[in-house]
């Protein structure tokens, strides 16, 4: 099969992002290539110093072209190689990125790049123009989100991830941050700042997306519905080999008898009963909070979600 256009699968975090793109890089003519834009990856791949969710610079994207395009999987030349080893401080380190280098090389580079990386939604609309990538964004239900946060004990630092960044807030958020960065709001707990940050985030996606038709928008509970009726489509709507191979694998991953919880607060737990996941969260949030994100998200969640589906 003809080499496909590089792949980018993108959202909020929490978002089953990583569950969709370990599913499309079921296929043998893809490679998995995960969250590049994390700030300890990208020091050390990229040789970027950046915060999560960092927002693109043009004069970064220019300096750093032939970096980031080693980070996201379509090139690995040995200049990549060799600044990767000078930075790297242990063996274990230099061999990981030789390794990876002779990985490439050996296999990777006929392969279709499937970018998993939440951290490089707010640059997506640079990053899909500069390397011609195929955009993929996953949204999930707002109150699934929080929920799934609240289990892993993870917190929202809007002050660093947005308020730190004007020129984002210039372009994208300038009256939605006039009203967030209010001095009253600073002491604000985690429903307040997450569902603001998950309004934002798909407040972007929806501008990016009316923006470029051929982006590709899924809900998270869709695909975890009926997973292998959506996954079919969805690789043929990108060009990528459904095979019985995957067919069997998804099965194996989202099937009824796999478990409906995770299991405390573990971060990944790929193999769910996909169906019964999506109704996790309305047991996990009291009516007040799920009021309170309803508030908060109404303007943007209206465009993926009903009444009925609160």
């Amino acid at each position: 099969m003809m080499k496909q256009k590089p792949i980018i699968v993108t959202g909020t975090h929490r978002s089953g992002s990583t569950w969709f793109g370990k599913m499309l890089a079921l296929t043998p003519n893809t490679c998995y290539i995960n969250e590049p834009f994390t700030p300890i990856y990208a020091k050390a791949i990229m040789g970027l110093d950046i915060n999560w969710f960092h927002y693109l610079k043009e004069e970064e994207l220019q300096r750093y072209y032939g970096n980031i395009k080693n980070g996201l999987g379509l090139s690995y030349t040995l200049v990549d190689l060799q600044r990767q080893i000078k930075n790297a401080n242990t063996s274990r380190k230099k061999m990981a990125f030789t390794y990876r280098y002779l990985k490439y090389h050996i296999l990777d580079h006929k392969k279709t790049p499937i970018i998993k990386d939440p951290m490089a939604v707010l640059s997506l609309e640079q990053l899909a123009k500069q390397f011609d990538l195929s955009v993929v964004c996953i949204v999930r239900h707002p109150a699934a989100f929080i929920a799934s946060l609240k289990r892993v004990d993870w917190t929202i630092e809007l002050e660093d991830w947005i308020g730190s960044q004007p020129l984002l807030i210039q372009k994208h958020f300038k009256s939605d941050w006039e009203a967030i960065s209010n001095p009253q709001n600073q002491q604000k707990g985690l429903i307040w700042r997450a569902s603001h940050f998950w309004r934002l985030v798909n407040k972007l996606i929806l501008s990016h997306q009316s923006n470029n038709p051929t982006w590709r928008v899924y809900k998270h509970e869709e695909l975890s519905a009926d997973p292998l009726t959506s996954l079919e489509k969805v690789y043929a709507d990108l060009g990528l080999d459904f095979n019985d191979q995957v067919r069997n694998e998804i099965k194996r991953y989202t099937g009824e008898e796999n478990k409906k919880f995770a299991q405390g607060k573990q971060v990944l737990d790929l193999k769910r009963n996909s169906k019964e996941l999506v109704k996790v969260w309305k047991g996990k949030l009291s009516p007040t909070e799920i009021a309170e994100i309803k508030h908060i998200v109404g303007d943007v969640s209206i465009h993926f979600y009903g009444d009925d589906e609160w």
